[in-house]
Formats: structure tokens, C-alpha cells, sequence
């Protein structure tokens, strides 16, 4: 546990040892107490290894808050259970008191909600509740801390509400929950709200600015390689290394290789993909119900294509299937004969 601190407190003032991600996998394999064991987690998810982290956790077994909030960080091979909640036990004699490990059950709840597709404004007036449990004073306690990160990590979820309703609302981030954040991950918001606006220059300079305040997160990289794919497809592709990668950007590797004629490379980064891969996909925390969706959609897409180009009718067809659930074509001959024949695009 002192190793732990000391670990923490250097990352903290910007003087991280070699090898602390690794060493922070090894110390939370431990029987930590449960403070220093979340300062692992979250160290954990700072260095983006989120799916290090989501081999950690226990997979049916009952969660502390912390292996909860961990939970929502971590990436997972398998889609979002809204009820996954219910698993969560709050130890009666724990450090902090009721009514804090209430708050914070509902952030956890409210931002499960909102990934498994809840609408927005169901969670809003609980969020903005949450968000308004910080002030300028610093904390005395381990429950004010507590409270203090339940409040800014509200307000994050705040944001990312507001911006899947269209609106965008960069003034909850200066608020004092919003100057909790991270920097990057205040960057990273103000960079979705510029796009939102269509600014996509700015948007670009401040997911560059997210990515020097901390190079590790998939979901900086994700966003930013999205915005430089029609200008820039080999940048857009330096923006995709990382060390764990997720589902989402093994997918958009696949799509620019195609784009650039590297079809091999592209099948290769798609099978990633597939259900037995070992891939997690974007946390939960952060990423929307409808951008899953659609990134699944575009996924199958790729791989109707490239399956196509390789004549393989059988694996397109069911891939074609599978990207057309829901909606009106019925079979790939039909998409066929409504388009002139092209290669991928």
C-alpha cells in the first residue's frame, strides 16, 4: 500500500516510473485496502490499460464502488448490461459514509444508463444534482475527496449528455466539479463540442492538446483519427497505435487501410473484431449507445466489402445480414443491383 502511494504521487506531479503501469497490475492483484486499490484502478485506466483493468475485475462475482467505478473504465469483449449494476455491494461498515456511497451509486447507475441508450434527459437532473456537490474548498476527508471526484465525474457525464442532444454546453466544464477533470479529459470534451459545431480545425487542435496532456487514452486517439481520415489517412492511422487498442479502433484501422489500398493489413485489423477476439470495445464511460451502434454497422460493412472484393459471396452475404438487421434490404444480390459494381471505397 505505501508502494502504491508512492507510485500515485509521482504519476501525480508528472515524474511516472518506468514500468508503473505494469507495477500497478501486479500491486491491485493484492489484497489492497480498498482506497489504495482504487488508486490503482485509476491508474491503471491513466495509462490507458483498460483492458489489463477489465481482467482484473471480477467477472460475475459481487463489486465493491470502487471495482464498480473501475468497471465503467475498463474496456469489455462484451456489450453494455444495463443491469450489471445490480452486482454492486456497499459494505456496511466501509470508510465512507451512506449517504456518499449513495451518490455515488447513482453516478455509476446514471452513467450506465445513459451508455445502454437511456435518454439523455432522464439522467440530466440527477447529473446536474451530483455535479453540484463540489466548492472551492479543498477536501478534509476522505469522503469530501470522495465527493468531490463523484461531483466532477457528474459533470463529465453532464457534458456528454448535453453534446448527444445536440447541445453543446462548454461552461459546465468551469465550473468547480468541471476543474476537477483531468486536463485531458477536459480538452477532450471541448474538443467534442467544438465538433459538434462543426469546427473541426479546433477540434483537431484540442484532441492534439488532450493527447500531450495524456498520450495514453484510446478515446482521444479514436476521435482524433476519425477527424484527420479525410485529410490525412496515414496520420489518421499513427493516431490509432497504442498498446491495447480497442474493438472501435481496430475497426477504423481497417477501414483507412482499405481506403488506401492495403486490403491485406485491412482484413487482418478487422478479425480483431470479431466475437472470440480479445478486443474490448471503448469504455463505457466513455463512449454513446448510438456511436456503438453505428460503429458495429460501419464494421460490417468493411467486412461485407472487403469479403466481396475477395469473392467470398457466402462470408458477404451474412455480413450483409448482419449490417442490415432492422432495416429494409433484405439480401446483398438486392444492394447489388441498386448500385453499379466498385471496389472498396
Amino acid at each position: 500500500e505505501p508502494r502504491v502511494c508512492r507510485l500515485w504521487l509521482s504519476c501525480a506531479v508528472g515524474e511516472s516510473e518506468p514500468g508503473a503501469a505494469d507495477e500497478f497490475a501486479s500491486l491491485v492483484k493484492d489484497s489492497l485496502w480498498e482506497p489504495m486499490q482504487a488508486l490503482a484502478y485509476r491508474a491503471l485506466a491513466y495509462y490507458g490499460r483498460r483492458k489489463t483493468l477489465a481482467d482484473l475485475l471480477p467477472k460475475e462475482d459481487p463489486l465493491s464502488l470502487a471495482q464498480a467505478d473501475a468497471w465503467l473504465e475498463a474496456t469489455h469483449a462484451t456489450d453494455n448490461d444495463e443491469h450489471w449494476t445490480d452486482r454492486i455491494v456497499v459494505a456496511s461498515d466501509g470508510l465512507l459514509p451512506p449517504v456518499v456511497c449513495d451518490q455515488w451509486t447513482a453516478l455509476l447507475r446514471a452513467e450506465t444508463a445513459l451508455a445502454c441508450g437511456a435518454h439523455p434527459e432522464v439522467v440530466e437532473g440527477d447529473l446536474a444534482a451530483l455535479a453540484s456537490l463540489a466548492d472551492e474548498h479543498p477536501p478534509r476527508t476522505y469522503a469530501e475527496a470522495e465527493t468531490r471526484r463523484i461531483a466532477a465525474r457528474a459533470t463529465a457525464v453532464l457534458v456528454r449528455a448535453r453534446l448527444a442532444q445536440g447541445r453543446e454546453d462548454e461552461g459546465v466544464l468551469t465550473s468547480p466539479a468541471g476543474r476537477l477533470l483531468p486536463a485531458w479529459e477536459r480538452a477532450y470534451l471541448q474538443a467534442l463540442g467544438r465538433w459538434q459545431l462543426s469546427d473541426r480545425d479546433e477540434a483537431v487542435k484540442r484532441l492534439e492538446a488532450a493527447l500531450e496532456h495524456n498520450p495514453y487514452q484510446t478515446p482521444i486517439r479514436l476521435a482524433l483519427a476519425t477527424l484527420l481520415a479525410d485529410r490525412s489517412p496515414e496520420a489518421a492511422l499513427n493516431a490509432l497505435v497504442h498498446v491495447e487498442p480497442t474493438r472501435e479502433m481496430f475497426a477504423s484501422r481497417a477501414a483507412l487501410l482499405a481506403r488506401l489500398g492495403r486490403y491485406n493489413e485491412a482484413e487482418t485489423a478487422l478479425a480483431h473484431c470479431g466475437v472470440a477476439s480479445a478486443a474490448g470495445s471503448e469504455p463505457a464511460r466513455y463512449s454513446w449507445a448510438r456511436g456503438r451502434e453505428q460503429s458495429r454497422q460501419r464494421e460490417n460493412a468493411l467486412r461485407t466489402a472487403l469479403a466481396e472484393r475477395r469473392g467470398d459471396w457466402n462470408a458477404a452475404g451474412n455480413a450483409w445480414r448482419t449490417f442490415c438487421i432492422g432495416g429494409q434490404r433484405k439480401t446483398l444480390q438486392e444492394a447489388l443491383r441498386r448500385r453499379p459494381r466498385a471496389g472498396v471505397t
